[in-house]
């Protein structure tokens, strides 16, 4: 189905279901049950393979969406969104907001102005809002979440967990359950390695901890802490 001015909408395959609506909107649905809808001024969306279900709306909205049963949504002003893959769940919105989701059940959010967010592997999950956020998820069971402004957070490896926040914050989790958190202003935080933990904060905080259940802790002013080894 397409309606209103200059709308313009394509269904192909074996029960796809597609609707294009609003001022020069375009969808594209195709493949095996394939659900697609786009609307509003300018709306772009795509959604293709078996299940496949895309939504795209709002103002130069772009969003695609492909694969076995992938599901994305792309909203608000120039939001652009991307999902891939086997189960694939993805969520962009807000002015300017790119987010990226493939894998086999891989999750990914990214909200907020200039917000940047990826979601890889399997069954990884990202999270990525705030001012110009950006984020990166990977690998098997990683978790990620980064937040505020400028924030910039990395988590990768298996059942790595990471956390960053506050402004110009950055964080780095890898290996084998590794566990960090940085926040404050300028902080800097690494954690990799079997169940290693770190902890860094304050205004230009620096930690590293590396090696197989290392603890590490870094606060205040201008603090750097070291840790590594076997639960040292």
């Amino acid at each position: 189905m397409t309606y209103g001015f200059g709308g313009k909408g394509r269904t192909s395959g074996f029960g796809g279901k597609g609707m294009t609506y609003g001022f020069g909107g375009k969808g594209r649905t195709s493949g095996f049950g394939g659900k697609g809808m786009t609307y509003g001024f300018g709306g772009k969306g795509r959604t293709s393979g078996f299940g496949g279900k895309g939504i795209t709306y709002g103002f130069g909205g772009k969003g695609r969406t492909s694969g076995f049963g992938g599901k994305g949504m792309t909203y608000g002003f120039g939001g652009k969104g991307r999902t891939s893959g086997f189960g694939g769940k993805g969520m962009t919105y807000g002015f300017g907001g790119k987010g990226r989701t493939s894998g086999f059940g891989g999750k990914g959010k990214t909200s907020g102005l200039g917000g940047k967010g990826r979601t890889s592997g399997f069954g990884g999950k990202g999270k990525t809002s705030g001012l110009g956020g950006k984020g990166r998820t990977s690998g098997f069971g990683g978790k990620g979440i980064t937040s505020g402004f400028g924030g910039k957070g990395m988590t990768y490896g298996f059942g790595g967990k990471g956390k960053t926040s506050g402004l110009g914050g950055k964080g780095r989790t890898s290996g084998f359950g590794g566990k960090g958190i940085t926040y404050g202003f300028g902080g800097n935080g690494y954690t990799s390695g079997l169940g290693g933990s770190g902890f860094t904060s304050g205004f230009g905080g620096s930690g590293y901890t590396s090696g197989e259940g290392g603890n590490g802790r870094t606060s205040g002013c201008g603090g750097n802490g070291l840790t590594s080894g076997c639960s040292r």
